[in-house]
């Protein structure tokens, strides 16, 4: 027990800031909600540094899979618990990003009951009392505090597994589960209200704000025909890129968008959400212009050699024959340079150094480079430079 309750505080010190699905200040472990708790602690073993966390990782991730399938199999004729969706959100993220594959291989299964979930709970819930109590920040003496936060973590609960769904589908080129029109509710509101440790503090945020409720699809209408980010904090950057790069195929200009949206996380406080979110921004630019599963075809993996030759050729032919290819590959080197200089321990960073660096290999290995030069050589001198950018950046 004494270990979990240490892997639940390294959970809140490392993993929250970026990943703000509970709020720290009211989070008490009780019995009711052990699932929770487990997967609290699950995710803090990630990070934690001690023998006795690498031994257990994969057992406790494991049993809670199991716990969660087997207590959604015992509740089917009962309203959905939210502190169950929670839970297997956070599952997701040690499955997800574990480096198990057999962790990662139950994610889609995984997936499709957490949409599940989201959608039971969706059909319990009003939507339209879901606006009051942010409507109530001009009055905030008379907004229910207690009643707003159980209407924000739905919010958060919804948009939480969409992200993840998403980042699923961009990271390991797999099929989306959970539609955006799913996300009725309003957006989240922004971190600072919902970290506030009481009423009063929380009162001082809401009216401080200017953000106005509205769901995501609207947000990105008003996007798409304004050319105008609003007013929006980290975790809202990070939804609006994610529907970005989710109407890329129906977009003519996804580009121009997401250019956009990284000017405007360039303005947001340097927090850790915000480095991430810039990270983000990145990657999902190389890859409206590079599918993964040409940058996992490109380096053999689960591919067929000559699977992979016709892979190689297409991609030699892209890099010198297409200027996008060029743009593609400063953004990975960006995000390999991002992620290597200032990490922030969000869950997405390993895949995303992973996919970087094989966006960079492709263009070393197929992109055009002096003829008289060693391949060796041109490898060690294209990395000293990022080096040179990565430490300009820092000093900046």
């Amino acid at each position: 027990m004494n270990h979990i309750n240490i892997f639940i505080q390294v959970h809140f010190e490392e993993f929250h800031s970026v990943f703000p699905l509970l709020r720290k200040a009211t989070f008490v472990p009780r019995r009711d909600d052990w699932l929770l708790a487990v997967a609290v602690a699950a995710v803090g073993c990630i990070f934690s540094r001690t023998l006795r966390s690498e031994q257990t990782f994969h057992d406790i991730h494991e049993f809670l899979r199991r716990a969660i399938h087997l207590t959604v199999e015992c509740s089917r004729t009962s309203p959905p618990d939210i502190h169950i969706a929670q839970a297997t959100v956070l599952n997701q993220v040690g499955m997800m990003y574990s480096g198990e594959m057999r962790l990662a291989e139950a994610v889609p299964t995984a997936m499709a009951l957490l949409a599940t979930l989201c959608k039971r709970i969706s059909f319990y819930a009003k939507f339209s009392e879901f606006g009051v109590p942010l409507d109530s920040a001009s009055h905030p003496n008379t907004a229910d505090w207690e009643g707003w936060l159980r209407k924000e973590g739905k919010r958060r609960l919804f948009h939480f597994a969409w992200v993840l769904d998403c980042q699923y589908s961009c990271f390991w080129s797999a099929p989306v589960v959970m539609p955006i029109e799913l996300l009725q509710l309003p957006m989240p509101s922004h971190e600072s209200a919902w970290d506030a440790s009481s009423k009063e503090e929380w009162q001082e945020r809401l009216s401080e704000s200017s953000y106005l409720p509205a769901p995501l699809r609207q947000r990105l209408l008003d996007l798409y025909c304004s050319g105008e980010v609003a007013d929006v904090g980290e975790f809202n950057t990070l939804l609006l890129t994610m529907g970005v790069y989710h109407d890329a195929p129906k977009l003519q200009n996804a580009f121009i968008f997401l250019g956009l949206l990284q000017r405007h996380a360039a303005t947001l406080p340097p927090t850790r959400l915000s480095r991430a979110v810039q990270s983000h921004i990145h990657l999902l630019s190389l890859f409206v212009r590079l599918p993964v599963r040409e940058l996992f075809a490109f380096s053999g993996w689960r591919v067929t050699e000559i699977q992979r030759a016709t892979n190689v050729t297409k991609l030699r032919h892209w890099i010198q024959n297409n200027k996008e290819a060029k743009i593609a590959v400063t953004h990975a080197c960006r995000a390999w340079s991002t992620i290597r200089t200032k990490p922030t321990a969000a869950q997405h960073e390993g895949m995303g150094v992973l996919l970087a660096a094989l966006a960079i290999w492709m263009w070393i290995e197929l992109g055009e480079r002096p003829a008289t030069e060693d391949g060796l050589v041109y490898r060690r001198r294209c990395f000293e430079e990022i080096d040179k950018r990565d430490s300009a950046d820092s000093e900046t």
